[in-house]
């Protein structure tokens, strides 16, 4: 398996090509012609080494240091250009290679640490959280359907339900004559992106690709980032209309996951992986199906929540920010129950057709509830025992959050029980509120290292790589749902 290396920058790259040239002249104009007969045997040597060391590179990497490739094809590792999308939303490749080991296929927003769009110099992009959980997790495939966030609009969960709810608001509340029922402005200034693939349209995107002309992976492991711009369009609606709304859209996740395990069950799809792991039921062997779900930082504590346009003062960004860290809240606890929920029992297919969503501007549907009591979760309805339910969940806002209770610990002197405040002060953000860059055309600040945000919406480098490395961890180390049904369930059970 090609080892999971981030392409190089052309700078980079022209860095190398200049010392390597350089390094040639140098021996030969201070060795070769003064070394005589005896130098030709140490080259003979190093000749030597240099194939062996060649003959047992990967693929990728030899290609490379002979001059045939360029590194910035490694992270796609031989990519199959047939098969690569042309669609201008979507960003991936699906790899083609004699032996396929794990695949990693991401759904959903630009996060805080999805960096895509920050292009530093020489044309490479910055390394999303997703992409290095792969490259530590060494896995053979990569493949995101996160659209373009260099787009106008903002992916959501489902642009049907965000619409249903914008209608639903303005409907209630067209004949009120009170300036704080006033939301006409919510089409205009958050408006639906209809034209950006919600999660839905990426699952139909994945589940449409030809599988035909690769050998499936031997498994693969799901990751559905989700959450940011839907908090961020919903802070503005009352919370009488949007919390249902977040029940459902955390719905509607596991609603799409189970369209992909269902369709993981039959050979040949593009959700097929063909490796047969140990299960837990009866000592029996069986697939497994495992999904990753980040939880969500609240977005009213990034520097871009000042971007947010301005409103009547009725409908202050006090009141927007309370909305936000509610809306947070309950998507983290709802994401965590339903997950919980989903790995047990899953989404009835049959509960609303074949799980689509056909991103129709209908009526508000009724609050459905996929039983968030850990009491009414009942084992017997696992549905296939040959490809059994995992999940994870990672807590990236919980990251940020501590990066900056640290950066004030450490401001104040003091320390808290779980550890917090007494970090290296090399090692923590100095700047936990102003961003390195205000947008993708402003200079760079100083000291990059510094600043937790690079940009008003996404985190640094640094903090991005932290994210990825956790995660990986936690899918090395199995601490999964099934492997901790035991605390899962205290922490699930309703308080008295």
């Amino acid at each position: 398996m090609p080892p999971m290396l981030s392409p190089s920058s052309s700078r980079q790259e022209r860095f190398w090509d200049r010392l390597g040239q350089h390094s040639v002249l140098a021996f030969f104009s201070t060795k070769v012609l003064r070394g005589g007969p005896k130098i030709l045997i140490y080259l003979a040597a190093c000749l030597s080494v240099f194939i062996l060391v060649i003959r047992f590179m990967p693929h990728g990497l030899s290609a490379a240091a002979l001059g045939l490739g360029t590194t910035q094809n490694i992270w796609h590792w031989s990519t199959n250009e047939s098969n690569k999308s042309n669609d201008a939303y979507f960003d991936y490749d699906y790899g083609s290679r004699e032996e396929s080991g794990l695949r990693v296929v991401v759904f959903g927003e630009d996060d805080i640490a999805t960096p895509t769009w920050v292009e530093r110099e020489g044309g490479a992009k910055s390394e999303t959280w997703s992409q290095i959980l792969c490259r530590e997790l060494r896995c053979s495939d990569y493949l995101s359907f996160v659209p373009r966030p260099e787009h106008p609009s903002h992916a959501l969960v489902s642009n049907g339900l965000y619409a249903a709810a914008v209608d639903h608001l303005l409907q209630e509340t067209a004949e009120s004559q009170s300036p704080g029922s006033n939301y006409r402005f919510q089409p205009e200034k958050y408006p639906i992106p209809w034209g950006v693939p919600d999660l839905s349209s990426q699952v139909d995107a994945f589940l449409a690709m030809d599988n035909r002309s690769v050998r499936p992976p031997k498994e693969t492991l799901w990751v559905f980032t989700l959450g940011t711009w839907d908090v961020w369009s919903l802070a503005t609606i009352p919370l009488n209309t949007s919390r249902p709304v977040v029940e459902l859209m955390t719905t509607r996740v596991f609603e799409q996951a189970e369209r992909l395990y269902q369709s993981a069950l039959k050979e040949g799809s593009a959700a097929w992986s063909g490796v047969v792991r140990n299960g837990e039921q009866n000592g029996t062997s069986a697939r497994m199906f495992r999904v990753l779900v980040p939880f969500l930082f609240d977005p009213s504590l990034s520097p871009g929540w000042t971007t947010r346009p301005k409103l009547s003062a009725v409908h202050s960004k006090a009141e927007q920010m309370r909305n936000a860290a509610t809306l947070t809240d309950d998507w983290n606890v709802k994401l965590g129950q339903k997950l919980v929920e989903w790995v047990r029992r899953g989404v009835d297919p049959t509960e609303r057709g074949d799980g689509s969503d056909d991103n129709s501007n209908t009526p508000m549907i009724s609050k459905r509830t996929m039983g968030n009591r850990i009491s009414e979760i009942m084992p017997s309805r696992q549905r296939k025992e040959e490809l059994l339910c995992d999940g994870f969940a990672y807590d990236m806002g919980g990251y940020v959050l501590d990066e900056m209770l640290e950066n004030q610990l450490h401001k104040s002197g003091i320390h808290d029980s779980n550890g917090l405040g007494i970090m290296a002060e090399s090692q923590i953000f100095r700047d936990v509120r102003k961003p390195c860059v205000s947008d993708n055309q402003s200079p760079l600040c100083e000291t990059p290292g510094d600043h937790l945000f690079f940009t008003p919406f996404i985190v640094a480098p640094r903090a991005v790589g932290e994210m990825g490395r956790q995660a990986a961890e936690m899918v090395r180390n199995n601490t999964s749902v099934r492997s901790n049904w035991d605390s899962i369930a205290k922490s699930l059970r309703p308080k008295s």
